[in-house]
């Protein structure tokens, strides 16, 4: 054995010990990868990692592969691999069978400071399944962790956070109690100790004493602050907070005081790390927090739910804009991810000053949302309804409609009573019938109560009941005997519209000879905005009903009543209020040029008529959490009823490719709105001020005037202003409607040179001509029209001829168009006949207002001396009521001999025959959202591939490998292949390109193969093949289809091919099929993607790769030493380091080159941003 030399040794000893300690540390972790190092991992797979067993209980861990003892408990395979080749160690429950038998695991010492987290993976399956506990101390007697009970067949994840008060040396005991029969193993895997505290599972943080353990997000542009009393400014914030409800409370809230960029400025705050849902959590995660958004101009509120893997926020899972009145109101969203994850919160900032979001009373919970878990479980008449089994109330079959159990505070509730009666808050639940334009009064909902025994004497019947609506709905409540039908009359009965709050109700049942129900019967009204709500159910057995009734809610005084509701929006909003209850975002005044984000609004208000007046906005792509059809209502002075006709006179700018309705309302006090609106206009108008007016007959009651704005398909260009409201007497003036676009541009070019409409681009290097017979070169071009087939019918050609350039435009663009939002075909024909490079002809669609242009269409080279046909659909999903024009665009090539043609342009109100050259399949809603199928006959045992929804919080097929809903297929005792089948598409000459996530798990043989299959019945043709194990993690692949593959429509085919027996999982998702505009992901063009076959993760072999790392890590560290020995200077070399920001995100720009080369867009879903200039 080599030794150092002693001068070397003693120079080392003079100056540092750091490189000993440091080399000792190399050797002590090399030696121990057959084990493990002291607070690291510990899979068991070499041995026990020092964990020791412990000699006064009754049973041992077993270290062990493969499957345990018995079936239908213990794992089949280990944790850290998922294959039977991988160790774990376990408790043997059947050997001997005994109840309440302890098996103590002992770790070596941790060497422990400050808070550190236990994390490990737990196996407890089975039917007899005893209690598995973790300690920090051989002597402990308090669990850090512990689990009891069937846990479900997989592995799980076990944390727990260890917080010494000091610097220690702890000891983890693993501590497995076996239960009461053999099917009751326990196994533990992958044990380590890592530092910082674990993921959460639950927290309430009221704000009394800081910010329990959230975060200011680093990334954003101011704040919260923690506030006591009122806030600072006069800004709208509260005067309390929420938890005690007085000035000593904390709370956090953002200062609207801030720089000049307002609707911009967003503040965030980071949870703790919570821990992912798996699914034995017997419950989705939820957050309960209270919010207080008042003022003028309040911004947005939202909440996200940030995984742990990803920077980005994405979509909120909560979100608020606007004002939401004078109050703390609360919310609840469930979480529901598989990964360790953060709840982030992020309020904006309004457009002023005068507008307060603040945030109080967070909690967390592993325990699923106020009511969804079941405390009680009770079958009872007597019932709150605060939890979902609703004290066994069912619903009865001969009803048409049903009654919901619901609360306020969920994202998606917003109808009915604004708070429970129970709790009065938006956190109670409640009963409920709604009515909307699919339910009548012909309807009937009824609700059952459990079984209330006979009495000899009067028993009370005591309830509370919401009505209120515009219409005649009607409670009805009978008493029905057990086993009879339903009686003729009622007990109890009440119809119409009782105002905006919970009454009680009371009445005697009298003594029955049977066993008797109660039944509540809801018949909704006629209008779609009316409600029915119980709530607070009690019966008193025995017991007759006191004399009492209902003390009503102090009387809302109406405003007072004005004859005007003019408005210029010039000083402020002229009385004009936010509607706090019925919408999900405010109105904002705004002035000038509208500059807050980069779609159109305009550019002056209609009063002044300049950049310095002002006007009222909804701009619905400032905000975050809203979605189609969510609103903004702006509501008018209280307005003098008056037997004499008036009308509302105001101007509106509706200009944008997804402007959606502009509704008005006249909604008298005290009621709900109508279901239709008085008055309404709706999409893409014009680029200007137009005025409007709305008739309001005679009435006998005053009344508010709605303004409510709409979002359509998408928020962008989706803006709608109004300005110089007002209110004459008489009946409105008739207004001549603008003469609407035409929805095509039929064109056979005969009418005498007028281009019907069509226009020469001015900014193009030459111009299409207008052209009858043969073009002035030989060789080239057409020799007669298509419509006439003669030589003094006229097309359009481009003339290629000198002085022309190759690459040079020449653009021939359609009149504007609409579509009125209907499937559009656009049919013509063109000529291409030449030699050599005789240029391209493309199509290109755009939509007004917008600068992103589309290829619909492309032909390059010579086509022969023909006319030939070409369709093309313009789906009304990508033009809806926006106006858009199509251009023709001619590129000379390199030969002199090119002349392209066009003519007979026809726009057919309906899709072009054929099918889609695209489509894309995520299967987050299963396979038929794709039109996809599965190849399947009547027998109901048929292997196919199957559906994995992730929503469902059910086992996932891949254990723990992260993934979103997807397709996947096993093996099958009959050796039967699984097949699934994409919808039908063309190809259209183009090349198009497959891509796809893909995941082989625990088997190698196996291999999925990709076919074209013509028609639906036709042969197939394979494009690719995967096979081998592909690493238990997902893959992209990819595969080229070229353009002269398949001539008419085809389906795609995926086949999974599975030995019969084995544990192989196949998966696939995120499928996409489209033409190509890259190199397809493929080096050579092949299709096919293989793997090694002969993987397997044998320990042995493993082991014996160690060994010579080992060596091979040895004899470097020597030779390090040698060297280090012959050039020692009596001195350690200093590392420094120095910080760096990580590196930048890659800016990508939106403009393009000089010309419309620069488009690769293929569809409606890609377009391209290309230099207008050249366009």
């Amino acid at each position: 054995m080599m030794k150092l030399d002693v001068p070397f040794r003693r120079r080392l000893q003079q100056h540092e010990n750091k490189m000993a300690f440091v080399l000792l540390s190399i050797f002590a972790c090399l030696a121990a990868m057959c084990g493990v190092c002291v607070g690291e991992r510990c899979n068991f797979d070499f041995n026990l990692c020092n964990y020791t067993q412990d000699t006064t209980d009754q049973l041992d861990w077993v270290r062990i592969n493969g499957a345990s003892s018995v079936d239908d408990t213990g794992p089949s395979a280990d944790h850290t691999h998922g294959t039977s080749q991988g160790y774990y160690v376990y408790t043997n429950a059947g050997f001997p069978q005994i109840a309440g038998l302890v098996s103590r695991l002992i770790s070596p010492p941790i060497a422990v400071s400050g808070p550190s987290c236990l994390q490990f993976y737990y196996y407890m399956h089975g039917a007899h399944m005893g209690s598995l506990r973790a300690y920090t101390g051989v002597d402990s007697s308090s669990p850090v962790w512990s689990r009891s009970g069937n846990q479900g067949r997989q592995w799980f994840r076990g944390v727990a956070t260890l917080d010494p008060s000091s610097s220690a040396n702890i000891q983890i005991v693993f501590e497995a109690v076996t239960g009461p029969g053999i099917l009751s193993d326990i196994a533990i895997d992958d044990v380590e100790v890592l530092d910082g505290a674990c993921p959460i599972e639950n927290m309430r943080c009221e704000f009394e004493d800081g910010i329990c353990g959230f975060t200011q997000d680093q990334t954003d542009n101011f704040d919260f602050l923690r506030k006591q009393g009122q806030t600072p400014t006069v800004t709208g914030g509260p005067d309390v907070d929420q938890t005690y409800g007085n000035q000593t409370g904390h709370y956090i809230y953002i200062e609207a005081k801030g720089n000049d960029n307002h609707g911009s400025d967003k503040a965030r705050i980071i949870s703790p790390k919570i821990r992912g849902i798996q699914a034995n959590d017997r419950e989705a995660f939820c957050v309960v927090f209270w919010y207080y958004m008042f003022g003028d101009t309040v911004g947005e509120l939202n909440v996200y739910l940030r995984n742990e893997s990803s920077p980005n926020l994405g979509r909120p899972i909560w979100g608020l804009a606007g004002a939401r009145g004078e109050t703390w109101r609360a919310a609840e969203v469930e979480l529901n991810t598989p990964e360790d994850f953060y709840v982030v919160f992020e309020a904006m900032r309004g457009i002023s000053l005068y507008g307060a979001i603040a945030i109080d009373d967070i909690e967390i919970t592993s325990y699923g949302c106020p009511g969804h878990h079941v405390i009680k479980n009770v079958s009872s008449v007597s019932c709150d309804f605060e939890e979902i089994e609703i004290c066994y109330y069912t619903l009865d079959s001969t009803g048409s409609i049903s009654w919901d159990w619901t609360n306020r505070a969920s994202p998606e509730s917003i109808t009915g009573p604004s708070v429970d009666h129970t709790t009065g808050n938006e956190l109670g639940y409640f009963m409920y019938v709604s009515s909307s334009t699919l339910i009548t009064s012909a309807d009937r909902a009824r609700l059952v109560s459990p079984v209330a025994k006979r009495q000899t004497t009067l028993s009370c019947v005591e309830f509370w009941y919401h009505l209120y609506g515009r219409d005649t709905e009607t409670l009805n409540v009978y008493i029905k005997p057990e086993g009879e039908p339903l009686p003729s009359s009622s007990a109890w009965s009440l119809t119409g519209n009782r105002g905006n709050f919970w009454h009680r109700a009371t009445f005697n049942i009298p003594a029955f000879t049977n066993d008797y129900r109660l039944v509540f019967e809801a018949i909704p009204g006629d209008e779609a905005r009316d409600d029915i709500a119980i709530d607070d159910v009690m019966f008193y057995e025995a017991t007759p009903c006191p004399t009492r009734t209902t003390i009503p809610p102090d009387p809302v005084t109406p405003p007072p009543a004005v004859n005007s509701i003019d408005c210029d929006f010039e000083s402020n909003f002229c009385g004009y209020q936010q509607d706090s209850e019925n919408d999900q975002a405010d109105w904002a005044r705004e002035q000038g040029k509208y500059v807050r984000s980069s779609d159109r609004g305009p550019h002056v208000d209609h009063t002044l008529g300049t950049g310095e007046g002002y006007y009222a906005m909804f701009d619905p792509s400032l905000f975050q959490s809203l979605n189609r059809y969510d609103v903004a209502v702006l509501v008018s002075p209280f307005v003098q009823a008056s037997n004499q006709p008036r009308c509302v006179l105001f101007y509106a700018f509706m200009y944008g490719s997804n402007v959606d309705y502009l509704n008005l309302y006249i909604r008298p006090w005290g009621t709900t709105p109508s279901l239709d609106p008085q008055f309404s206009i709706y999409g893409n108008i014009a680029n200007e001020w137009r005025l409007y007016g709305m008739d309001l007959p005679g009435s006998k009651e005053n009344f508010h005037v709605l303004f409510e704005a709409n979002i359509g398909r998408f928020k962008s260009s989706g803006k709608i202003a109004i300005d110089d409201i007002g209110m004459v007497t008489g009946n409105c003036p008739e207004q001549v409607a603008p003469t609407p676009l035409p929805w095509g541009a039929d064109c056979d070019f005969e009418q005498n040179g007028t281009l019907c409409g069509y226009t020469q681009r001015s900014t193009d290097a030459f111009d299409w001509t207008w052209h009858q017979g043969s073009t002035g070169s030989t060789n080239t071009g057409p020799h007669s029209d298509h419509t006439l087939g003669t030589s003094e019918g006229h097309y359009m050609y481009i003339e290629t001829s000198l002085p022309q350039r190759p690459g040079n435009l020449a653009s021939l663009i359609s009149p504007l168009l609409n579509s009125q939002n209907t499937d559009t075909c656009l049919r013509f024909y063109y000529h291409a006949m030449g030699e050599g490079d005789i240029g391209t002809l493309r199509i290109i669609f755009k939509l007004e207002g917008l600068s992103s242009l589309v290829e619909l269409f492309r032909v390059t080279g010579n086509k022969d001396d023909r006319w030939i046909p070409v369709n093309i659909d313009i789906p009304a999903s990508s033009t809806g009521f926006a106006d858009f024009e199509v251009r023709f665009n001619g590129y000379k090539g390199n030969s002199l001999k090119g002349d392209l043609a066009i003519d007979d342009i026809k726009f057919l109100r309906q899709p072009c025959d054929g099918y889609p050259t695209e489509g894309r399949c995520s299967f987050e809603q299963g396979i038929e959202y794709c039109g996809y199928t599965l190849f399947t006959t009547i027998d109901v045992t048929f292997p196919t591939w199957q559906w994995y929804d992730r929503l469902a919080l059910e086992e996932s097929p891949l254990k723990n490998i992260t993934s979103t809903s997807f397709m996947y297929s096993t093996s099958n005792t009959r050796n039967i292949y699984p097949v699934m089948y994409s919808d039908t598409y063309e190809l259209r000459a183009r090349d198009h390109c497959l891509t796809a996530r893909v995941l082989f798990l625990n088997e190698y043989k196996m291999h999925l193969s990709i076919a074209v299959q013509s028609g639906t019945n036709g042969p197939r043709n394979t494009i690719g093949t995967i096979s081998g194990r592909l690493d238990s993690e997902w893959v992209n692949e990819a595969w080229k289809v070229p353009s002269d593959f398949m001539d008419g429509p085809f389906r795609l085919v995926f086949t999974a091919t599975i030995q019969g027996g084995s544990t192989g999982i196949i998966a696939i998702d995120d499928v996409n099929f489209s033409p190509q505009s890259g190199d397809c992901g493929q080096d050579d063009g092949g299709g096919t993607s293989a793997r090694s076959s002969g993987y397997s993760e044998n320990p042995g072999l493993i082991a014996g790769i160690i060994i010579v790392l080992l060596l091979l890590i040895a004899v470097t560290i020597v030779a390090v030493m040698i060297r280090l020995k012959r050039s020692f200077t009596g001195k350690f070399p200093i590392v420094s380091f120095s910080n760096k920001q990580p590196d930048e995100q890659p800016v990508i720009s939106d403009s393009g080159g000089d010309n419309e080369s620069g488009i690769t867009g293929t569809s409606f879903t890609s377009a391209t941003n290309v230099d207008t200039s050249q366009a």
